[in-house]
């Protein structure tokens, strides 16, 4: 996996990876969680999005370019309890009403200076994940059980949510 001046990942360290978030996300949010992206094409994206599932989580990736009210909205409806975001997206947070049931932040790259945002604590990529075991964090998802909420672009009213089940990730992917 190449993405923009990052190290590649092999499929080893990736899934190293993705299991040492499964279980940072297990520490601080739990099983079923949702966890929100908000990331570009970035290197943590990978991990970040199959980490959730390997929490027995929901992956819920937010549009990069989404702003204020919209971006209010999605994290709201989202029901998101954890937010990964790309460090130039993070000063959007501030125009926010509130983070809704967000009860931790996770910043990649440089991490900003506040420690918390709408009093919600804030940490970098590096820091959430140490520490962190690289083994399963738990069983593999059912081919049933949910693996993502996408929203809708907003170019009429309010996205909607469209809930998607790990097999859809499978067919997709073929």
């Amino acid at each position: 996996l190449r993405c923009e001046d990052a190290d590649p990942l092999t499929f080893r360290n990736a899934w190293r990876l993705v299991n040492r978030v499964g279980h940072a996300v297990l520490r601080d949010v739990g099983t079923g969680a949702h966890v929100a992206l908000l990331l570009r094409n970035q290197i943590e994206f990978f991990p970040a999005f199959y980490g959730a599932h390997a929490a027995g989580g929901v992956t819920v990736p937010l549009n990069a370019e989404l702003r204020g009210t919209h971006l209010d909205y999605v994290i709201t409806a989202s029901r998101s309890k954890l937010l990964i975001i790309r460090d130039e997206l993070f000063d959007r947070l501030d125009a926010l009403s509130s983070l809704a049931m967000i009860e931790k932040v996770v910043v990649c790259g440089a991490l900003p200076a506040a420690e918390a945002v709408h009093g919600v604590p804030v940490v970098g990529w590096d820091d959430w994940l140490e520490g962190t075991s690289d083994t399963p964090a738990g069983d593999l998802p059912s081919w049933s059980d949910i693996a993502v909420i996408q929203f809708t672009s907003v170019t009429t009213g309010r996205a909607k949510g469209v809930v998607l089940p790990h097999h859809f990730l499978y067919m997709a992917a073929a």
